[in-house]
């Protein structure tokens, strides 16, 4: 049998102490962080492992997996080879980071149903494996091309006031300053809102339910041009500018 087993990635080098392993039996995704590492330890073993970061997404989980001492390409094969509790057969790919090999390849999460990478503007810097080893090119998005129209909301209208309304409700904000209105625009990108409405029926479709909240978000005048066009793209571990 196998759970979503995948093509895995061959090893890089002449060793690697960084894997990937996947997908794991889906009675896990109901546990805690303690038991997804028991699971891999034993599957692993006798290698000893170092730290393990668990991935749940949907239905699926996985973890990114340090061990204490680098192993070589005969024992990689073995457990690539080797069976996961004994009887399913699951990925184990070698997850170096700054794989050269894969940073010229393009990110396969661009070309699948999400059309998107969250770990594309991570370094890496809070949890080793959270870095995307391959490339992501502008052209690769879905909204490469996408253009958006704005439309000036009249005032009096009852979607300016309502949005009025709202904003002067979440006030005050961090610098505690009163919040002056100039103007209200509507947002028209299609390619974004189809975007939103596939995801939205595989969240709808894989948890039977959709929760959906209506937030703010400020950011720099240059950056302007990319979230209407894009949208937001998070998350990412890098600190902000100090200006």
């Amino acid at each position: 049998h196998d759970i979503g087993c995948q093509r895995g990635v061959p090893i890089k080098e002449r060793s690697t102490r960084y894997l990937f392993v996947g997908f794991l039996h889906p009675s896990l995704l109901h546990e805690d962080d303690a038991a997804i590492a028991a699971d891999v330890v034993a599957f692993l073993s006798p290698f000893a492992v170092r730290d393990v970061i668990p991935h749940r997404a949907g239905g699926r989980v996985s973890a990114s997996v340090e061990l204490e001492a680098a192993v070589g390409y005969r024992d990689f094969q073995d457990l690539r080879g080797r069976k996961y509790r004994s009887c399913y057969t699951i990925t184990v790919d070698d997850a170096q980071p700054g794989d050269i090999t894969r940073s010229s390849m393009h990110c396969p999460r661009l070309y699948g149903p999400a059309q998107y990478c969250r770990m594309w503007n991570l370094g890496g810097f809070a949890h080793w494996p959270e870095c995307c080893p391959f490339r992501h090119r502008n052209d690769d998005w879905p909204t490469a091309r996408a253009e958006y129209q704005l439309t000036t909301l009249p005032r009096g209208s009852a979607k300016y006031e309502e949005i009025h309304r709202d904003l002067q409700f979440s006030a005050p904000f961090e610098n505690h300053d009163p919040v002056t209105v100039l103007e209200i625009q509507a947002i028209r990108n299609d390619t974004l809102a189809q975007l939103y409405a596939e995801r939205l029926g595989f969240v709808a479709a894989k948890q039977n339910s959709v929760f959906e909240l209506e937030l703010w978000h400020g950011t720099v005048p240059g950056a302007l041009d990319s979230v209407l066009r894009d949208g937001l793209q998070p998350p990412s571990d890098r600190a902000a500018a100090p200006d």
